[in-house]
């Protein structure tokens, strides 16, 4: 009987050792980053906030730089305020949805309000100022029509609270339950 080295050949050596220390750390430090991005993708759309802009003009259509413009939340009664840039545009980002009051004051022309501005979550809207030549004791008032075609941004949406679900025709019978909670 001869042994395995005498006939050439060796036994095939399998080394059950451990991977090396820089591959374990590289492989944890890939699993940790793959599951941060899929668990952060989720709430990416989970925004309760709307943004108000628009562009203060004069009556003759110039643009009004650095104009002071007060955005408030009727419902919450807070107010935050923003200037126009060189091109007499305003923004104002992360309005929480609700109803809102616009108020430009400008020396040399009437004090302008524009209210009952509804902001619903994620949508943009446009509400542009024109000023009025006048003393700065008078006032003018607009009350804010909602538009019907959005056009800032393509995005087509709708919000709906609890109660307008609620309304919903619906066959609760064929949910097992002639309650309509039980569809929620």
């Amino acid at each position: 009987m001869k042994l395995l080295s005498e006939t050439g050949f060796t036994k095939p050596r399998f080394d059950h050792r451990r991977p090396p220390m820089r591959v374990r750390s590289f492989v944890l430090a890939l699993s940790i980053a793959v599951s941060a991005a899929c668990l952060a993708t989720p709430g990416l759309g989970q925004s309760i906030f709307g943004t108000i802009l628009g562009t203060v003009t004069d009556p003759s259509g110039a643009v009004m730089p650095d104009v002071a413009v007060t955005v408030t939340n009727q419902g919450e009664n807070i107010s935050h305020e923003v200037q126009t840039d060189a091109q007499g545009n305003y923004q104002a980002e992360n309005v929480k949805a609700g109803v809102y009051t616009i108020k430009v004051n400008v020396t040399g022309f009437r004090e302008i309000i524009v209210k009952d501005i509804v902001v619903t979550a994620r949508q943009t809207v446009r509400a542009d100022v024109k000023l009025v030549m006048g003393a700065a004791t008078e006032q003018v008032t607009v009350e804010a029509v909602p538009e019907l075609i959005n056009t800032e941004s393509q995005s087509v949406s709708s919000s709906f609270n609890s109660t307008e679900v609620l309304e919903l025709p619906a066959n609760y019978r064929g949910a097992g339950s002639t309650s309509p909670y039980a569809l929620l």
